[in-house]
Parts: structure tokens; sequence; C-alpha cells
């Protein structure tokens, strides 16, 4: 969620001690009660199976709220801006599209519920993914991951019916794994921060390949021919 500062509180009263907590709004109107004092105070945390109620980080990950909420952030930042929007998720699924991929392996550092919901988000564009997993992170542990892990556990996950591995987040050292994941499976392999930068690329106009950081980059922008896996 992203934070916006409210002069709401919340009380909690634990035994005859009673607490303010601040309350913060997220990007979709939800409220949260920021628990960041409550163990120091009071020595008290919470729990909340799957972090299912919880906001784990502060955050703008595109796909949470669907092609709805991505269309609907993309719009509230152009209308501030004068400049195209890249966002992730949007520039994934028109990589995919590009590319003519119609099935994936989905990897990710995250919590399952993350990992699920965003399945549902590419099942939703039109994707059928074949086998997903997470890491079961959040927050810094995400970019703790050395390169090794990500390659190893995309390596073991990857599905043979899969036409492309898609690793998400752009916090995890993934782009670096793709050279030699390529060469090992044998298709393309997508990260969050190279289908940014593809999409980044294309938006100022530059369609020149780009060595070095998988199939995707190393085409020349508008070489792909619709259906066909590259």
């Amino acid at each position: 969620m992203s934070q916006q500062t409210t002069k709401k509180t919340a009380k909690l009263t634990i035994g005859d001690r009673e607490l303010e907590l601040p309350l913060i709004e997220g990007s979709e109107g939800e409220l949260a009660i920021d628990i960041t004092s409550l163990r120091a105070l009071t020595g008290v945390i919470t729990y909340d199976p799957g972090f299912a109620n919880t906001a784990s980080c502060l955050s703008r990950i595109t796909f949470l709220d669907g092609e709805k909420g991505l269309r609907k952030l993309t719009a509230e930042i152009g209308a501030k801006v004068d400049c195209p929007v890249v966002a992730t998720s949007a520039a994934l699924v028109e990589a995919l599209r590009w590319l003519g991929i119609g099935r994936l392996t989905l990897v990710t550092p995250y919590l399952d519920v993350v990992t699920e919901t965003e399945q549902s988000f590419l099942e939703a564009c039109g994707f059928e993914v074949v086998a997903a997993a997470g890491m079961g992170l959040s927050g810094d542990a995400i970019r703790e991951v050395p390169p090794e892990r990500v390659h190893d556990f995309a390596l073991a996950l990857d599905h043979g019916d899969a036409d492309a591995v898609f690793i998400s987040c752009t916090d995890l050292r993934a782009l670096e794994t793709v050279p030699e994941l390529e060469e090992t499976l044998g298709k393309p392999v997508l990260t969050s921060n190279q289908v940014t930068l593809w999409a980044l690329l294309r938006a100022c106009g530059h369609r020149s390949p780009v060595a070095g950081a998988g199939r995707l980059l190393a085409a020349e922008a508008g070489a792909a021919s619709e259906g066909a896996v590259r």
C-alpha cells in the first residue's frame, strides 16, 4: 500500500493500558493501523497468518488490484505528468504478448498470498500459469537474496509446458540470472526489471537490441512475429 497520513487514530486496550495508534490510508482508500511502535511500547506483537490482513510494506505493486487497479494507477500518474507512463505489470503483459507467450512459469520471492494474487492477475490477462511458487519473503529480505538462489529456484520450478519463465519483483536480483537460465532452459526468461526497461526504451523510441539481458532485449523491437515464441 502507498501511505497517506490521516488525522484519524485507533485506540487499543491491553489490560488496563490504552494506546492511541495512527491510521494511514492506502492507495484504494483502505485504512491501516500503524503498529510500528506497538512492540516497543508494550512488548506485544500481532498475529496474522499469511498476512491476509496486513500490509507488510509501503508499495505500489501494480498487479495487486488487477487490471482495473493498474489502469487507475497509470491514469492517475499520467494526469500529473507530461510524458509516457510505464508500469511493470503492464510492461510484463505487453512483453509476453509481443513474444507470443501463452503459458508460463511464475517465480516470485513473495509470500504465498501475494504470489497467488499475481497468478490471478496473469490469468485474468489471458495467460496460463502452469507452475507458480514464491520464496516466502517480504520487505528487505527480498533484496538480500543472492542471484545464485534465484537461478536455482527458477530452474527447479520451471515446467516443461511453459513457453517462458517470469521472475517477479523489481527488488529481486533476477536480471543477471537471465542469460544462463535461457541457455539452460531453451526458452525466454523475463524479469520485472527487464520488462520495465524494455517498455521504457520503447516508450522513448529506442528499439535497438540490448545485449546481455535476455532474448526480450536482444531482439530488435518489432521483430517478433505475432504468436511466435522467440
